[in-house]
């Protein structure tokens, strides 16, 4: 009887848990409605939409598991890029050359640029997502990881589709749609009719979606007829400690302080701002990267992204092969197990170097903090380790 009641305890928070989490979003949905009436949408389409949304565990799943947040730089690269989708790529510039350069003339965004973001975001249209946005915002509304944003995500969809007289669309687990995957507030102030047909539908209709990409990402300041950013080679045996606390200079600075001695610029590129960046810490690969960079990461907040964006681009060039592309980055980076990570998280927040969640994920906080501690010790994060195996209590 024992054994009974404890494995029936046991398996009580099973038998409750959804009706409870049912109960819990229904009582968000209601909470909501008086949000929603208040940003003047209609009682009778708000009521027949909400009925119908419904809370999706693993879309609370995905947003905690996000690629970019618990893969290597190059496991990521090797998962978004690869021999197919660079061909695939090829092929579109090849046969859709005429309508890409009128693009390219308007906006002033290189074709190759958008092929890659279409290839990333939904492997050139093939895979745009089938789940409901209007659950998935909201899931992730109620969730409460980024309440603020996906409550306004959710409120801009609904007002889209009270003006398009529409029940509903699918896309994405974190609520973005169609051929280039548009969050709502985007559509709203960025999308626009390519083909002047007197509406926008950037889900069944390519001319829509790449005269919107390309408008967002001309209004987000792209710099026409200048490169994203580039691979570059430190000299040898550097000094990380040596870098200046800020990491963006003029490309003319970066020279004159001896860190980019094996690159040479033209006279006009000299007086442009540049970032050094180091997507895994230390002692793997480095770019360079300039305002475009930045304007991809408008797009998606991540140097992951930007950076697949970049060498998708590159890549698709006549004069770049699939040899070179793989050189760009290397499987001997950083690929800690995640018991190493919070071994490393561990060290770096006691020793103040750190001052993100000690959740094993080797993100872009940990990888700061690793290279302050090496800027400042000289030692690198393999040190941490070597540490605590010395010390069988590891008392690190």
């Amino acid at each position: 009887m024992k054994r009974i009641l404890i494995a029936f305890i046991t398996l009580l928070p099973l038998l409750i848990s959804p009706s409870l989490e049912a109960k819990t979003f229904d009582n968000w949905k209601n909470n909501f409605r008086t949000r929603a009436l208040n940003q003047n949408i209609s009682p009778v389409f708000l009521d027949t939409v909400l009925n119908k949304l419904t809370f999706l565990d693993f879309v609370v799943q995905l947003d905690k598991n996000q690629p970019e947040r618990i893969l290597s730089f190059e496991d990521y690269i090797s998962k978004v890029i690869n021999l197919s989708r660079i061909q695939k790529g090829k092929e579109i510039l090849k046969s859709e050359d005429v309508f890409l350069k009128k693009i390219t003339q308007k906006y002033g965004i290189p074709a190759e640029v958008l092929v890659a973001f279409w290839g990333l975001e939904t492997n050139y249209g093939r895979i745009k997502g089938h789940i409901d946005i209007g659950s998935a915002l909201a899931t992730l509304s109620y969730e409460g990881r980024r309440e603020k944003f996906f409550t306004k995500e959710l409120l801009t969809y609904l007002q889209m589709l009270e003006k398009e007289n529409s029940s509903g669309i699918t896309g994405s687990w974190a609520g973005a749609f169609g051929h280039f995957q548009f969050m709502p507030s985007t559509y709203a102030s960025y999308a626009v009719d390519g083909n002047n047909d007197g509406k926008i539908d950037l889900v069944n209709n390519k001319m829509d979606a790449f005269h919107s990409a390309a408008n967002y990402l001309s209004k987000m300041g792209w710099k026409r007829g200048y490169r994203w950013g580039r691979r570059v080679n430190l000299p040898a045996h550097f000094d990380y400690r040596a870098l200046p606390k800020s990491m963006t200079l003029s490309l003319k600075d970066w020279q004159d302080k001896g860190f980019l001695k094996t690159v040479s610029f033209s006279k006009k590129e000299l007086d442009m701002k540049a970032t050094l960046l180091f997507p895994n810490g230390y002692g793997n690969k480095t770019y360079l990267v300039y305002k475009n960079f930045f304007v991809i990461k408008r797009w998606n907040n991540s140097n992951y992204y930007a950076l697949a964006v970049g060498f998708l681009s590159d890549a698709f060039k006549k004069e770049t092969s699939l040899s070179s592309f793989k050189n760009n980055f290397s499987k001997k980076g950083y690929n800690f197990k995640k018991e190493d990570v919070i071994l490393l998280q561990t060290y770096l927040k006691k020793h103040l170097f750190y001052k993100g969640k000690i959740d094993g994920v080797f993100g872009p906080l940990t990888r700061k903090a690793i290279l302050r501690f090496y800027k400042k010790t000289g030692r690198p994060a393999e040190w941490i380790l070597a540490l605590k195996k010395a010390d069988k209590k590891g008392n690190i």
